[in-house]
């Protein structure tokens, strides 16, 4: 049985909150249940709506009973599962470990820590009763007969209850640092909620440390804040920001929040992921102490990080288009779609061509499908439920196509009489290729293959990287270098794949090839999908040297929910670099009177000059700050 409270007043306020999240809630409703025939809304018509028929149209997410929790549908699924297997292996190269932690938390653990249970009071959900029984009127309700002495809370973060099992596994030096992550799903009850961005319910990694000493643990939170920048580059291909929050923008209980901070389309900040040095406030709060090598006691220092599904969200919208849902290949469900084209005789061949590819792709590590396999919200080895040539004789290979595209699926190759004739196939990318990237792509292969040792960039190439495959990576720079070179003066290369047991192609390098031709692509995709956010990133990141400036610059980027981005919001500045000299009642001045918050201080280590002055008191900066709109 949950519940916010007991008393009126609380039910009172939780009214107000549905009330108020509603029209949020129907909205997505009504997006999820369209009839619209596919149509994907503009962004520049309506940018809120435009997200929710990307989410739609590529069956990523659904709505729930639940206000603010939803559906991660299996396409959804498979990109979280992707990106946690890639971030998992770079936390345990950092030398921490998984545990699980209990979902409940007593509620006396919150009230231990001050700043803690202030910052989340208002989006606990509590377990107030541990049984039903039915009500007089019908139904089910709660048995008051068994209503808890002491209520649990539905875990919004875990800090307590893990200091709780820390104090008891810490006595001397010997025992730290103690270094856990833990991969749960958190609830917070938020009152404006949008999929993947903000949602009651979402999927997280939270990991805890101990320490010894203060530089441990801050060396810690900067350690982890960098490999979250890495992995959102190299799984969701978004660059970002990262600094740390002012102190009114904290998390809860810390002494300092370090941050990275991706910027959308419309010019929008998303906050991608945290990482906090906590002192010793929950050391404290749970008499966590350690005996040095001369018998001292100590105090432990902390630590928390985390980044949740959010990251998603943060993927969808920095790459989708007005066409739908364009997937980072890396973590993409299907990388490649095959389609088999044609008619009677000449379609069974070019079906079985068509499987006989994507099992040469699926043993050189490529996650490929049949068009039809990859309708059925199938698995990677999985086979449409409803009937291979039969079923796509029902559609145009235009809208085979346009499904594919909706789909997000990075690559696509098609199947018909000349290409069983030829013996290979052209490969076209979900977007556009750029040549610049196509090279760096090639380049960073080369590279890959070099040194086994190094961090692998890419999700798709990293058994490669780590069971020393180099000729493997080599041979996939090989083949975008060489496209490279027949491409034209500043064209972006023809990507083709080999069709093995085709024309001639019947010998097992050609199997070889196909995986290394394909794997070329998805660099390429990469890399493409990178740059363009590299440069919207560094071209729309701009100094302003007044608060007029800043004030007229968030005019640009205003927008309410039912309005599309403008083309001063997609195009036009959006994260604003000022000198700032920290002052929590300026800092709530510039949010009320322009909507821009402060996403961090000193952005890539950058602090103010000695001669900056504060763009609202006129006093010494203490920082330069990155002023935004935010969802």
């Amino acid at each position: 049985m949950l519940a916010a409270r007991s008393s009126g007043m609380l039910r009172a306020a939780c009214r107000r909150v549905a009330k108020a999240a509603a029209p949020l809630q129907a909205r997505w409703s009504a997006a999820m249940s369209s009839a619209t025939e596919g149509r994907v809304t503009p962004r520049s018509e309506d940018y809120s709506a435009w997200y929710h028929d990307v989410l739609r149209e590529a069956q990523l997410v659904d709505s729930s009973p639940v206000r603010g929790c939803f559906v991660l549908m299996p396409r959804g699924m498979a990109l979280w599962d992707r990106f946690k297997a890639d971030l998992d292996e770079r936390i345990a190269d950092t030398g921490v470990v998984n545990a699980s932690f209990p979902l409940l938390i007593p509620l006396s653990f919150l009230s231990r820590e001050a700043d803690h249970v202030e910052g989340f009071a208002k989006e606990c959900a509590l377990v107030t009763h541990t049984r039903l029984h039915t009500a007089e009127g019908g139904g089910v309700e709660a048995d008051p007969d068994s209503a808890l002495q002491e209520p649990f809370v539905i875990r919004p973060t875990s800090e307590t209850v893990i200091w709780d099992s820390f104090r008891k596994w810490i006595s001397t030096s010997a025992d730290l640092p103690v270094l856990v992550n833990q991969w749960a799903n958190v609830l917070r009850w938020e009152r404006r909620t949008r999929p993947f961005l903000r949602t009651s319910e979402f999927h997280w990694q939270e990991g805890h440390t101990a320490h010894a000493t203060r530089e441990e643990a801050l060396a810690r939170a900067q350690r982890m804040q960098v490999v979250y920048g890495d992995v959102v580059r190299s799984c969701m291909a978004v660059p970002v920001l990262m600094g740390e929050k002012t102190p009114s923008e904290r998390f809860a209980g810390a002494e300092a929040t370090l941050t990275i901070e991706a910027m959308m389309q419309d010019g929008w900040a998303l906050q991608s992921g945290t990482s906090h040095f906590l002192g010793t406030a929950f050391s404290d709060a749970f008499g966590v102490k350690y005996s040095d090598a001369e018998g001292e006691s100590r105090p432990v220092w902390a630590t928390s990080w985390g980044v949740s599904t959010r990251l998603l969200g943060a993927a969808i919208m920095s790459h989708s288009d007005d066409v739908g849902f364009v997937a980072p290949p890396a973590v993409a469900a299907h990388q490649v779609e095959v389609l088999a084209v044609g008619k009677g005789e000449a379609l069974q061949a070019a079906t079985a061509a068509g499987r006989a590819l994507v099992q040469a792709l699926r043993r050189g590590g490529v996650r490929a499908t049949m068009d039809t396999d990859a309708k059925s919200l199938s698995g990677p080895g999985g086979e449409a439920a409803s009937g291979g040539a039969s079923a796509r004789g029902k559609l145009s290979l235009g809208k085979r196509r346009f499904a594919s595209e909706r789909r997000g699926t990075p690559l696509r190759v098609e199947i018909g009489r000349r290409e069983l004739e030829q013996g290979w196939a052209r490969i076209t990318p979900r977007v556009a290729l750029d040549r610049e990237a196509c090279e760096l792509a090639a380049s960073e292969l080369y590279e890959l293959s070099g040194d086994v040792r190094v961090a692998p960039k890419h999700r798709w190439t990293m058994s490669d990287v780590a069971s020393g495959k180099r000729r493997s990576m080599a041979a996939h720079g090989g083949v975008l270098a060489a496209k490279n070179q027949e491409a034209g003066e500043g064209e972006a290369p023809e990507m083709n794949i080999v069709l093995p047991g085709t024309a001639g192609k019947e010998g097992p390098e050609h199997f070889q090839m196909a995986p290394a031709m394909a794997f070329a692509a998805l660099e390429a995709v990469h890399a493409t999908l990178l740059m363009r956010r590299e440069r919207q990133l560094k071209e729309r990141t701009v100094p302003v040297a007044s608060y007029d400036a800043l004030k007229a610059h968030a005019a640009a980027l205003a927008r309410t929910d039912g309005e599309g981005a403008s083309a001063a919001a997609l195009t036009g500045p959006a994260f604003l670099v000022a000198p700032w000299k920290d002052c929590a009642d300026n800092e709530r001045l510039v949010k009320e009177e322009t909507s821009l918050t402060i996403r961090c201080l000193n952005a890539g280590a950058q602090g103010p000059g000695p001669e900056d002055r504060c763009i609202l008191s006129g006093e010494p900066a203490t920082h330069l700050a990155v002023f935004a709109r935010a969802y």
